[in-house]
């Protein structure tokens, strides 16, 4: 299963699952509408390649990339 951090750029993809140890930053994740069944897309990625501007339900959110290798994606 890959992770939306190894996700084309410009491509809309559907998540599959959070996969996070940790629970304060699972719930965080939740918190900020990546649930299953949801469609994002990967915008752009930074000059250095360290954090990526994701567009889904309406808004515009720049992550680090470590941060979404949590978030797995349908492939």
């Amino acid at each position: 299963m890959k992770n939306l951090a190894q996700a084309p750029l410009k491509k809309v993809v559907e998540i599959e699952n959070v996969e996070c140890e940790n629970f304060k930053l699972k719930r965080r994740l939740f918190e900020l509408g990546f649930l299953k069944g949801q469609k994002i897309k990967v915008e752009r990625m930074s000059a250095l390649g360290k954090t990526v501007m994701v567009v889904f339900r309406g808004f515009t959110l720049t992550m680090r990339k470590d941060i979404l290798q949590y978030i797995m994606i349908k492939d």
